[in-house]
């Protein structure tokens, strides 16, 4: 009797100890997704949204044009005669999260066709409204959008075949 005793004040001692060998705590865990950036042209512009270089004379010697982002969107011709016409940065509107962080790629350079033909000039260059210098500039959301614009230069050869010429840059937006 006395074992059992015994055995038994030693299994309600354990139970009483071990029923506080430990303490819980709980914490929520949390997150918020934002949604996705966008970026699109702005058709609004005098240029529909678009990189306009206008009209130029091509030459013997060739020469380039280059089209500020800034201000009015100044167009500077080095080696060739602009003649009047519509002219201007490209322009693009980027919506997403409020008062993000965000990063902008230029790209190095692009390509543009005579339109029915092979020629070809170049664009390179590429500057922005954005803070920063170089292929990567960045800015903050304000709100839940902005805008910005993108200029460049033109690179006219010498003899350059007189025609229409296009072609498409890309720039691409992620969250910084």
């Amino acid at each position: 009797m006395k074992k059992i005793m015994i055995a038994t004040s030693i299994m309600a001692a354990l139970l009483a100890f071990g029923s506080e060998t430990g303490v819980d705590g709980t914490a929520n865990a949390t997150a918020k997704l934002a949604g996705g950036l966008s970026i699109t042209k702005d058709g609004t512009t005098s240029t529909s949204g678009d990189l306009a270089f206008g009209t130029i004379v091509p030459n013997a010697i060739g020469g380039t044009v280059v089209i500020n982002p800034f201000g009015s969107g100044a167009r500077t011709p080095s080696g060739v005669q602009v003649i009047s016409s519509t002219y201007g940065p490209a322009a693009f509107t980027l919506s997403g999260e409020s008062n993000s962080a965000f990063a902008v790629t230029l790209p190095s350079t692009a390509t543009i066709t005579k339109i029915g033909s092979t020629e070809t000039m170049t664009v390179d260059t590429f500057t922005s409204t954005l803070s920063g210098t170089g292929l990567v500039v960045t800015g903050t959301l304000i709100g839940t959008g902005g805008s910005f614009r993108v200029g460049g230069k033109l690179h006219v050869p010498a003899d350059q075949v007189p025609g229409s010429y296009t072609g498409t840059f890309t720039v691409t937006a992620a969250y910084d």
